[in-house]
């Protein structure tokens, strides 16, 4: 079945590329005003989760920057702009430097998108669903482009991560492939769920704007320089290359040089007896041929009763290189069982070629298969997945039922 509102986002991504020439700004530069102008149209033309001393004053200036944009006024766009700008900024409450093209782009552009905006919304039963959809799919193309990776390619290790910890801390954006960002998000006391954004560069603001659409509230955290502890999640932490970075700047402090893998980052953890309730460390190559330090490591890892699961990651996208994954708890337990996963056996089966559905039949087999220890009674909110389509997959799975 064909789904009419991906086709029409695709269709009003390449509508709004086409607005770009006419508006003299660089691609980049126009997909960031973009995004920001339809951040605003979220926020001003829907009802969502955000409070009126945000609302009421997006709104006051997105309904100027639409009069000024109708009527070629330039000081009253600018102002408008300005004004929005200062109010999205405000909700953020970024500590670092915002990323955000200040500049007011084009009056022209301005009009265009939201003459866009007008034009495409049929097909969605709400306006709010159809201006985030909207804006989720030109981050995506944005996100795809600076990072040189495939649209919407998806992470096999982030979605497995975000499986896991789901009820525990969710992983919200996770973009490996970049090595610029992770976002981690938790939920405390059944209060206001909020976000912290533990690495950050230069999609700094983009990111915490998408989160706080969602209903995220987003508090800018960056690592202590000397702190590596700054960067461990209360419950949650998914160590990737810490290196990984496309830009040529360190997203950690200078004391991560010497970490040239996650398995150096993991060591290091381990000396600094850095406490985390769960951890899955991405580590390259299949797991089940280790050797060296790497088989010693893992070695200590099933003494100490710490490594649950080893699952042998497919590759994402269009990179072919095979990427492992170990499952590591705080929570002791007599038994040195580890389970052993091959994802990539299973991936482009069925209804597992989506990488989201993999990877949620990958963490419903390891909560079954490890579940000894795991998860541990004090973490409240978890429970087998209640996804009908994971369900569906482990009745077929495991003909002869499971626990």
């Amino acid at each position: 079945m064909i789904d009419e509102r991906a086709v029409t986002t695709a269709k009003f991504w390449e509508a709004l590329r086409s607005l770009r020439p006419a508006s003299g700004l660089p691609d980049s530069e126009f997909e960031q005003f973009a995004l920001i102008v339809l951040g605003m149209a979220c926020v001003a033309r829907s009802h969502g989760p955000w409070p009126d001393e945000l609302t009421v004053p997006v709104r006051k200036a997105f309904e100027d920057l639409t009069a000024g944009a109708a009527h070629r006024d330039e000081h009253r766009f600018s102002q408008a702009w300005a004004d929005a700008f200062h109010a999205l900024v405000s909700a953020l409450r970024t500590a670092r430097r915002i990323d955000f093209p200040t500049a007011p782009g084009s009056l022209d552009a301005f009009g265009g998108i939201v003459t866009l905006l007008d034009n495409a919304q049929s097909a969605w039963s709400t306006g709010q669903e159809f201006l985030l959809d909207c804006f989720d799919e030109v981050f995506h193309r944005l996100v795809g482009r600076i990072a040189g990776i495939g649209y919407r390619e998806g992470d096999p290790a982030a979605a497995l991560a975000a499986h896991l910890s789901a009820g525990v801390d969710h992983i919200a954006e996770y973009f490996a492939a970049t090595g610029e960002f992770a976002v981690l998000r938790r939920s405390d006391l059944d209060l206001a769920t909020s976000a912290r954004i533990a690495v950050i560069d230069r999609m700094n603001a983009l990111v915490g704007l998408r989160l706080y659409l969602h209903g995220i509230d987003v508090e800018d955290r960056p690592p202590h320089e000397d702190d590596p502890a700054s960067i461990v999640a209360r419950r949650f932490l998914l160590v990737d290359h810490p290196r990984r970075n496309t830009t040529g700047r360190l997203p950690h402090s200078p004391r991560w040089a010497d970490h040239q893998t996650s398995l150096d980052a993991l060591d290091h953890f381990l000396q600094n007896q850095l406490a985390f309730d769960m951890c899955l460390i991405v580590v390259p190559g299949a797991d089940r041929s280790a050797s060296g330090w790497r088989r010693a490591m893992r070695e200590h890892l099933v003494r100490s009763n710490r490594l649950r699961a080893v699952i042998d990651l497919p590759p994402g996208g269009r990179s072919r290189k095979q990427v492992s994954a170990w499952l590591l708890v705080r929570w002791s337990r007599r038994s040195d069982d580890v389970l052993m996963v091959d994802a990539k056996g299973l991936a482009g089966r069925g209804e597992l070629r989506e990488v989201g559905v993999l990877m949620a039949f990958v963490a419903a087999i390891v909560s079954l298969g490890a579940s000894e220890g795991w998860p541990s009674a004090d973490v409240t909110g978890r429970g087998r997945s209640t996804s009908d389509d994971v369900q569906a997959l482990l009745n077929a799975y495991f003909r002869d039922g499971y626990p």
